[in-house]
């Protein structure tokens, strides 16, 4: 942004000189980052703990790619949330990376620490200043210059204000394919059905979820993945049996700007109309909507 000439950068540091938790580009902005590839735009933007990979075979698996659509290609992308993060730096680092590199850059491990892994040092903490002067420092930390006005104590911060980051969570595993949220309830129905039929298996039998369905009939949301996996071993040609009667198997493409950037398999319910399904709003875009939302055709 700076070098197409910005002169304002309210959307990556806040008033008070600090880094804002969400970052977005601006409008203007935008067209610049289309040059890049959209799979390094995303493990850029994971490794910087703001696009979240999906927390189960249930989690939408386009929640990254909309992550990632909020911060380059947001309609809104002057509106920024100011709960600001310190801005840390290793000066060691800095000056290895411009020798090495030729350029310098800072570090996503350096949001929430107070010292260098690799140097075993305390980071460098700009102290609070407006945000011309922050945007300054942050040139001349760049550029190999060292910054006035900098402490190694790093103020407390509450952590839960930034859950909706998830930058330094342990990741899963890539899952080869996705439940959309429209198979819920069938599965849940097939499972009370057949609650006789799995307890005469004697593995599921001691499986934690079952003494749960078969006493209330209630299954927490977070174990819908593992049951689907214990059933697919245990009961391979029962549990293969009710997806394919009910369920649509279907690879997808989806993306921000290129349709075909990223694609997963995911299974759907059979009769489920898509452009019609309410349950994708507050998850961003449904890849099994044949008509997203018009931001997002490009």
């Amino acid at each position: 942004m700076a070098i197409a000439g910005s002169l304002g950068f309210s959307c990556v540091v806040d008033d008070s000189g600090s880094w804002v938790a969400r970052p977005r580009i601006p409008e203007k902005y935008q067209h610049i980052f289309k040059m890049f590839d959209e799979e390094l735009l995303l493990e850029i933007t994971r490794s910087s703990g703001l696009a979240p990979e999906p927390n189960s075979l249930f989690g939408n698996p386009t929640s990254a790619v909309v992550a990632l659509s909020d911060i380059f290609a947001s309609e809104n992308s002057e509106a920024v949330i100011t709960n600001g993060i310190q801005i840390a730096f290793c000066e060691k680092c800095m000056e290895s990376s411009l020798v090495e590199n030729g350029f310098a850059y800072f570090q996503a491990n350096w949001l929430f620490a107070s010292y260098c892994d690799e140097h075993n040092t305390r980071l460098s903490i700009l102290k609070n200043r407006r945000r011309g002067a922050a945007i300054s420092a942050i040139k001349d930390i760049l550029t190999g210059d060292s910054p006035t006005g900098t402490s190694s104590l790093r103020k407390s911060f509450e952590k839960e204000r930034y859950t909706d980051l998830s930058f330094g969570k342990k990741k899963k595993s890539k899952s080869s394919v996705h439940y959309m949220p429209c198979t819920v309830p069938p599965i849940l129905s097939w499972l009370h059905e057949h609650i006789d039929i799995l307890k005469g298996n004697e593995k599921l039998k001691k499986r934690y979820w079952m003494g749960s369905l078969a006493s209330t009939k209630f299954i927490m949301p977070h174990d819908l993945e593992k049951i689907c996996a214990d059933l697919d071993n245990e009961e391979p040609n029962l549990w293969r049996d009710f997806l394919k009667r009910n369920l649509i198997r279907k690879t997808v493409s989806f993306g921000i700007w290129d349709i075909r950037a990223f694609s997963t398999v995911v299974h759907k319910v059979k009769a489920k109309q898509c452009s019609r399904c309410s349950e994708s709003i507050g998850l961003g875009i449904c890849p099994m909507s044949p008509a997203p939302p018009q931001k997002y055709r490009k």
